[in-house]
């Protein structure tokens, strides 16, 4: 018997081909007046954002435009801009005053736009709110339009901003982020470049797996954690292949709202805050820096993890010949040509992480709230070791995980009694 469990997803998600024909008729509904959109000038001049004015004009909606979402990762700066943008609007007294957010692009602008919501209602700044459950009152509406395969910010009620005075990327998270309306219109994507496309995706694995083997994760989870890995593994290099593939560009949006609300609910891990201290200082694409450090965190973590995950997971990567002492090279293996075929790199130190801070690194992943479902607790030490072999420093210690590469199966099981009972062990979920 499991503990139980709360599911949080926005209220309202169009998802497939042609699904932002609908936002309109949804906004009426909702009886929104005036938003405030919140993008970058790349969309702008893309024309995505032109879309979405042209809908609201058609159904006589007033909007004014904040396009000072700068680059990837967004920082506190970006926030208070945006903040400070919409207090001038008011202050103009124009009627009617905003009564909605919305915004358009991938997890930057989106994790922008509802940091500004948040903001309009509760005040103060955003680095007040760091950690879980903060707010105290409900946020403005906010409404994503989303146009990458990846963060799935738009789902989620977790929120990444870098605080550049401390180098590291804040996790804020709270159920009154999450969206009212989300709009993952695959055709809205045909536009990301190859890069963007693969660093995009390969967060969107990073995601799945860390979801699936999540303390918090749920039979429910599971599903949208496995069925990611899958169109993942399909998908992905199809895509990067050719981008206007719309039929692997829909495949990708789904896997990235299916992996993204898995997280939601289960948790992340170690991957991610990491991540977020290295992605705090060097503004690199969030998606590469998971991307590689997913093998290297899995590996720490597999003594932790029941052995018929890694064989759950080797299966949807489309693998054969899977048994319970192979499973977990199995992954690792497919994980590391995966990335390969893709160019992910394998070393942090490509992606701006620094050896003399990676002691700051290790301190400030341990304090991150993404860590909290990890499936293996971790020390300041191990997690200095972790980073050092993820950058591929040389140590007089030999990292404990890396010891003894044949994972026993049975150990495994063994090691992890406190999450499964005797009952789970006979659960079959695949």
């Amino acid at each position: 018997m499991g503990k139980s469990t709360c599911f949080h997803l926005p209220n309202t998600n169009l998802m497939g081909v042609g699904s932002l024909s609908n936002l309109g008729k949804e906004l009426v509904a909702l009886g929104y007046k005036k938003a405030l959109i919140v993008t970058d000038k790349n969309l702008v001049k893309l024309g995505h954002v032109g879309k979405v004015e042209q809908i609201l004009k058609d159904n006589n909606i007033a909007y004014t435009i904040f396009d000072g979402v700068e680059r990837p990762n967004p920082n506190v700066t970006f926030v208070e801009n945006g903040y400070k943008y919409i207090q001038d609007e008011r202050n103009k007294a124009i009627s009617p005053t905003y009564d909605f957010v919305i915004s358009v692009g991938g997890g930057s602008n989106h994790d922008t736009a509802r940091s500004i919501a948040a903001l309009a209602t509760n005040g103060g700044s955003i680095v007040n709110y760091e950690g879980s459950n903060k707010f105290t009152k409900p946020i403005l509406p906010w409404v994503a339009v989303n146009t990458t395969a990846g963060s799935g910010a738009h789902v989620t009620m977790f929120n990444i901003i870098t605080d550049d005075s401390r180098k590291t990327a804040m996790t804020i998270s709270d159920p009154k982020l999450l969206a009212t309306l989300t709009v993952d219109d695959p055709e809205l994507q045909l536009s990301m470049p190859r890069e963007v496309t693969i660093s995009s995706g390969i967060d969107v694995l990073a995601h799945a797996v860390e979801a699936y083997v999540a303390l918090n994760a749920t039979p429910f989870t599971d599903a949208l954690a496995l069925g990611a890995i899958k169109l993942v593994f399909n998908n992905l290099k199809r895509v990067a292949v050719n981008g206007n593939d719309l039929e692997t560009r829909e495949n990708m949006a789904y896997a990235t709202d299916m992996a993204a609300t898995a997280f939601n609910n289960a948790g992340l891990g170690h991957t991610h805050t990491i991540a977020h201290q290295i992605d705090g200082a060097s503004y690199r694409h969030h998606g590469l820096t998971t991307g590689a450090l997913l093998p290297y965190v899995l590996e720490f973590n597999a003594p932790s993890i029941p052995v018929q995950r890694f064989i759950d997971m080797a299966i949807a990567m489309g693998e054969t010949g899977v048994t319970g002492f192979n499973a977990v090279e199995t992954v690792l293996t497919a994980i590391r040509k995966f990335n390969e075929t893709l160019g992910i790199p394998t070393d942090l130190s490509e992606l701006g992480a620094k050896d003399e801070d990676i002691k700051y690194y290790a301190e400030m992943a341990l304090k991150d709230i993404s860590g909290s479902a990890n499936p293996r607790q971790a020390t300041l030490e191990d997690m200095i070791q972790l980073i050092r072999t993820c950058m591929g420093v040389e140590s007089s210690q030999k990292p404990g995980w890396e010891q003894d590469k044949q994972f026993d199966p049975i150990a495994m099981l063994a090691n992890n009694a406190e999450r499964l009972s005797a009952n789970d062990l006979n659960v079959d979920r695949t």
